[in-house]
């Protein structure tokens, strides 16, 4: 009685209904399923396989050259003839430096998150302590720090003791959080940076360690919240952002609630600041 298309295939399954009591047949149940809908969902699938295959040879292909122009950027930058080339095609090299690192990073991510998307990522846990991989991404970003004269409060659970960690893409994450915090953050800005072991929650037998990394930058508005943690995400194009972070929310959302189970989630307000929670189980 429906709408019909022409060459519509379907699958028809029959089962027989039974009273419980009984056993007793008491009718038949109809299914009927479009499989061209199967089928057109099947494609998408594919064509989404071969996206993350294209997106990883692409990204492999650019790794090489960009390789030798990092390589010979920075051989020229130590050179002790640098000195002697004129000011303007210092700031060239410089530039291309600072570029190149920049699509390093962007390369990383996508390979990142291309690997965790198709499930060829390998996690490995060991015990470790959280505060120490904390302090290690901190200080790959003390000069910025130091240079924006930005506060830096740690509030670290010395309790908190070994967890159960994959260490690498911990740090990762971590490094993420830190580097956002840094970038979104007004010079003489603060950042306060905490770790919590909480104790089981009902409905848990496991403990969990919460990480907040908070911020006074320019915050994020609250339609945004869900938005900044998609693929491909560029947040120049969001409204009070003025650069774009790309992958790197994606690739935390996916080592947190992934890799180790847990959850991340930011809270803001815009010119205010901005919290990100992270809680993943540790034992």
């Amino acid at each position: 009685g429906g709408d019909k298309r022409e060459g519509q295939t379907l699958g028809i399954t029959v089962c027989p209904m039974r009273c419980v009591d009984t056993a007793e047949k008491t009718g038949k149940i109809v299914v009927c399923r479009d499989l061209g809908l199967s089928r057109e969902v099947e494609k998408l699938r594919e064509l989404d396989a071969m996206k993350d295959d294209f997106l990883s040879l692409i990204t492999h292909e650019l790794r090489t050259p960009l390789t030798s122009i990092m390589a010979y950027s920075e051989a020229m930058m130590l050179d002790e003839t640098v000195e002697n080339i004129p000011r303007e095609w210092q700031e060239y090299i410089g530039v291309i430096n600072s570029e190149g690192k920049r699509l390093c990073h962007l390369i990383d991510d996508t390979l990142d998150i291309t690997r965790m998307r198709s499930g060829k990522m390998c996690y490995t846990f060991s015990e470790e302590d959280p505060n120490e991989i904390v302090g290690s991404a901190i200080m790959t970003y003390n000069s910025e720090i130091e240079s924006k004269r930005l506060h830096l409060d740690l509030n670290l659970d010395e309790e908190i003791g070994q967890c159960r960690l994959i260490p690498e893409r911990f740090l990762q994450a971590v490094k993420i959080l830190v580097s956002n915090a840094v970038r979104y953050t007004n010079p003489d800005g603060r950042i306060t940076i905490s770790t919590k072991r909480e104790a089981p929650s009902s409905g848990s037998d496991f403990p969990t360690l919460l990480l907040t990394v908070r911020d006074t930058g320019i915050g994020i508005a609250p339609e945004n919240f869900e938005r900044i943690f998609g693929d491909f995400e560029i947040l120049e194009k969001v409204k009070h952002h003025t650069t774009g972070m790309g992958l790197s929310l994606a690739v935390c959302k996916q080592i947190i609630e992934n890799g180790h189970k847990g959850s991340i989630w930011v809270e803001s307000e815009l010119n205010k600041g901005s919290s990100f929670f992270v809680r993943i189980p540790i034992k």
